[in-house]
């Protein structure tokens, strides 16, 4: 998966801020393995920078970081990484689940981060029920396709205990094969909204 998001903030008293975050991760399909790798720029300089692995064993998720500096570390082997994250909660929707409840790991901030994730699934929503408007509609194979909307809130594991709020929400429509739109985004003081222009579907080769 490649990410950008680049935000030019206002702080009202005449100084804007442009904040540039990149980001390349990929998840292997058993969910053993995750790299990843972020750049986060301000005002066009590089203010910091992650790359790393984390490696699912038996009993822990073994991580080692390379930047922001050489270092090794072990994780609860609860946690989960993104796409399995994902995948979790499409298996708890089509189940009839409401509330799914995951330690996810995805290697942001400075690597070291560890979320307690709240997901909140909604009733599925039927093709014929409520039309996309987006890129989303001119796919022909996600016609018919069920889909459900979802919030997910982050919270810091390091101030767990105690009433919490989320460090971030992400709230959006998701299908059954995992693609998702009416992305929203809540930071607590602000709150970003994202609509998906364009979509192409490939067809995937098989594997051997």
């Amino acid at each position: 998966m490649q990410f950008r998001q680049v935000s030019e903030i206002d702080t009202g008293e005449g100084k804007q801020a442009l904040s540039d975050l990149r980001a390349t991760s990929w998840e292997d399909g058993q969910a053993k393995t995750l790299r990843f790798t972020s750049q986060n720029f301000l005002n066009q300089q590089l203010s910091a920078t992650v790359d790393g692995k984390a490696q699912r064993a038996a009993d822990k998720i073994d991580v080692s970081l390379s930047k922001p500096e050489n270092k090794t570390f072990d994780l609860p082997a609860a946690n989960v990484f993104p796409s399995e994250h994902m995948r979790r909660i499409i298996e708890a929707a089509q189940a009839g689940k409401n509330i799914l409840e995951l330690p996810v790991y995805d290697g942001s901030e400075n690597g070291e981060r560890l979320y307690n994730t709240l997901s909140v699934i909604g009733q599925s929503i039927r093709s014929e029920e409520k039309q996309p408007t987006d890129a989303a509609a001119r796919q022909d194979k996600l016609a018919g396709m069920l889909r459900w909307p979802v919030t997910i809130s982050y919270f810091d594991k390091a101030k767990e205990g105690g009433e919490q709020t989320p460090v971030y929400a992400i709230s959006f429509e998701v299908y059954e094969n995992g693609i998702s739109r009416a992305l929203s985004l809540d930071y607590g003081d602000f709150l970003v909204g994202g609509e998906m222009t364009q979509l192409e579907i490939r067809d995937a080769p098989p594997c051997r």
